[in-house]
């Protein structure tokens, strides 16, 4: 059984993972349409 603790850090980490994902799909997007 996963304690709550663990369970909280996996999705601290997902989230971070997500944002960083995020950051780069925006970033490939500026730079293939420069305004």
């Amino acid at each position: 059984m996963i304690n709550e603790a663990t369970l909280a850090e996996s999705i601290r980490r997902l989230r971070q993972g997500e944002r960083a994902t995020l950051a780069q799909a925006m970033t490939l997007v500026e730079s293939r349409h420069p305004r």
